[in-house]
């Protein structure tokens, strides 16, 4: 896989938790057992992909370059 795979992954897994949000919720109001569950596999499922994203957002280089800059010694 490629780098640009994966964060087409994590984005996925994101949306994919909102969806079983969605549908966790619908069980819950309608007391369907289960429902608890469902929103609990759903927040892990936007966990996980909420922290690959950002994995993979810091070990782009460009991103690194990023932060690693220093304002003030362009004054020196």
């Amino acid at each position: 896989f490629s780098l640009h795979m994966k964060i087409k992954a994590c984005i996925w897994l994101f949306v994919f938790g909102f969806v079983i949000d969605f549908v966790g919720a619908w069980m819950k109001v309608t007391h369907q057992p289960l429902g608890d569950v469902t929103i609990a596999i759903a927040v892990l499922f936007k966990t996980v992909g909420i922290l690959g994203l950002t994995v993979f957002l810091l070990a782009h280089p460009k991103v690194k370059a990023f932060l690693a800059y220093k304002p003030f010694d362009d004054f020196k």
